[in-house]
């Protein structure tokens, strides 16, 4: 249920492998998608499950909060196990090690540095997982040392098969809440990282936030497996931590490991200090020296759609951090750059606003509020920074660029980070990305110079 990439993924596993498949979306342009690939188009609302083995549910569909989906509904009331691809991929995987990777923010990042800093060391592995790459198009055949998964809450409630030789769990702020019944809930998925741990395990596991340092203290007393706590501001006993931009190792049996993060543009901020922290513990784990995991983070280009240099003209930066959809991960943008234009807004997914977040107001100038929060975004920030109501992205980076430049502000930094899901305006946050680096890819000098002079 569910014919999106991860999807279509499954479907052509399954019937590799001899299973009978049904397959079915609510989107008939999905559906027309997937047909001719020895595949049975039926509508599963009307099946009858009592010959159905499993239903392979995509991450995005609810199975029990806020409401079950009625194909979800009606797979558990005969009894039919719900069960995501990634619970494929461990029930038929061919024992590679696999590193697990979950957290509320940085965990694409996360796991793509991982992956980076393997390959420069020739340790061989293939990144997958909610990076956007389905596991189940890794071909079989590869044999890789490793397998990188970036897992949301989403999937990890749908793996339970899942064994992790590495499981790192960056952090934990309030996120998809109405998916998990609240808080509680939110934290039980992310804590399934650590429900099958094999091959030797350790447990790469951030303090920066009070759940994820309340976990660390639990685990630490409670495993004879290897925790290792992991800091974007601070040096950790028997961990890896970054304190002023200095990042070091105290971890045990391991080599000394002492690397300045400062001036590594794609490794900008305390939170990407902490996602460094977990790839170089992971990397000294596997018997990494420094010098190796130094160049592979000096090279390391990071993620589209976040904090990406889009281009820089006349002074103004542009920046695309499309894929910071909740307040938390905006929080970490506002924090890593001065002189901000903030283009924000979309679909509001009412997440917390933490004290934090007011402080790091400080560093913007003008905030853009655009999609169908802009009225909710408008009167709740008003009173705390110059505001303006834009509608659309278009109309939000002209007038972020005319204030930029005619404010003549030291490096400015126009800004696009949503706190927000793009659902409203946009397809996904990496559409809402890409159109935002297309208006700024178009921006010419004679506009440019018409706003400075008209304003």
């Amino acid at each position: 249920m569910g014919l999106a990439r991860s999807g279509k993924a499954a479907i052509e596993s399954l019937v590799l492998g001899g299973a009978r498949v049904l397959a079915w979306d609510d989107d008939p342009k999905k559906r027309e998608e997937i047909s001719g690939v020895g595949v049975e188009i039926r509508d599963l609302h009307g099946i009858n499950f009592k010959d159905i083995d499993a239903l392979v549910l995509s991450p995005g569909i609810p199975h029990s909060f806020p409401k079950p989906h009625p194909v979800a509904a009606k797979a558990k009331t005969s009894g039919v196990p719900i069960i995501g691809d990634i619970e494929i991929f461990a029930q038929n995987s061919r024992n590679t090690p696999v590193i697990g990777v979950t957290g509320t923010n940085g965990k694409s990042t996360t796991a793509s540095l991982i992956g980076h800093l393997l390959s420069h060391s020739n340790i061989s592995n293939e990144v997958a997982g909610n990076i956007g790459r389905p596991v189940l198009e890794i071909s079989p055949d590869l044999g890789p040392d490793f397998i990188v998964l970036e897992l949301s809450s989403y999937q990890l409630e749908l793996s339970p098969s899942l064994g992790c030789s590495i499981a790192v769990l960056l952090n934990i702020t309030p996120d998809h809440l109405d998916r998990h019944g609240g808080m509680e809930g939110y934290v039980r998925a992310k804590r399934r990282i650590f429900d099958k741990l094999i091959h030797d395990p350790k447990i790469i596991i951030g303090i920066d936030d009070e759940i994820t340092r309340s976990i660390y203290q639990q685990l630490k007393h409670e495993t004879d497996f290897s925790v290792i706590p992991i800091s974007g501001y601070e040096i950790p006993k028997e961990g890896v931590g970054v304190k002023s931009g200095n990042l070091r190792s105290r971890l045990p049996s391991t080599p000394k490991c002492e690397i300045n993060l400062k001036g590594m543009k794609t490794l900008i901020g305390g939170h990407n200090y902490q996602n460094a922290a977990a790839a170089v513990a992971i990397a000294l784990s596997l018997g990494v020296e420094q010098p190796e995991i130094e160049f592979a983070l000096q090279c390391f280009k990071g993620l589209p759609h976040r904090q990406e240099l889009v281009r820089k003209l006349f002074g103004v930066n542009f920046i695309n951090d499309s894929k910071a959809t909740n307040f938390d991960a905006t929080e970490r943008a506002l924090s890593s750059f001065k002189s901000i234009y903030w283009i924000a807004g979309g679909l509001s997914k009412d997440n917390r606003i933490t004290k934090s977040f007011f402080k790091n107001l400080k560093n913007v100038e003008h905030a853009f509020f655009i999609g169908s929060s802009e009225n909710e975004f408008f009167n709740f920030f008003k009173n705390s920074t110059p505001c303006t109501k834009c509608s659309n992205l278009e109309i939000a980076v002209e007038k972020a660029v005319s204030a930029a430049c005619s404010e003549k502000k030291e490096s400015p930094v126009v800004l696009l980070s949503p706190a927000a899901a793009s659902f409203d305006q946009f397809e996904s946050y990496e559409a809402r990305g890409e159109q935002f680096k297309s208006i700024v890819g178009s921006l010419n000098l004679e506009k440019f110079s018409n706003w400075e002079t008209t304003t």
